[in-house]
């Protein structure tokens, strides 16, 4: 979860072209760790945000990377957690798009419904549309693995965005 400062470095380079690249309208970063402050959502963030683990003055650089050039949307994979959270640091969005476990749950769980789910982005103008979906599920029937039910919309979240230019 340490962010090296030659990452930091790849990152301004990248940030700065496709800030100017006029055909650009919003720039998204995406980790595997998240960058929200630690709490009941995000339980292992990027070293900095997690006292515990010690702090990280790369995580701020980061930040402030993101508030000069305009992101406001970090996609991160590392907490599992089927609710899909979304935490807030300063105007950045960061939204947990990690899967949940794939092992059966107890009735009830709260992942129950969301298990082995994906999720996948659509970037608008204004705003960016999370979709889940439930996993196919499959059974097998005269030797032969098939489809028993498509994946299914388990529901969409909204995130604001504002376009850099």
């Amino acid at each position: 979860a340490k962010i090296a400062d030659q990452t930091i470095a790849f990152i301004e380079k990248e940030m700065a072209a496709a800030a100017a690249d006029p055909s650009i309208r919003h720039i998204v970063l995406a980790s595997h760790w998240a960058i929200a402050d630690k709490g009941k959502d995000f339980v292992c963030p990027i070293i900095g945000a997690c006292k515990e683990n010690g702090m990280s003055e790369n995580r701020d650089r980061l930040l402030a990377l993101c508030e000069k050039y305009g992101c406001d949307l970090f996609i991160n994979g590392h907490e599992h957690n089927g609710r899909y959270p979304v935490g807030k640091v300063g105007n950045l969005h960061d939204i947990n798009c990690g899967t949940p476990v794939s092992a059966p749950l107890p009735a009830g769980h709260p992942n129950e419904k969301s298990r082995g789910a994906f999720a996948m982005v659509e970037i608008h103008p204004d705003k960016a549309l999370f979709h889940v979906y439930s996993r196919a599920a499959v059974k097998e029937a005269d030797g032969k693995v098939v489809l028993d039910m498509p994946p299914r919309r388990l529901f969409t979240r909204e995130i604001p965005l504002k376009p850099i230019r």
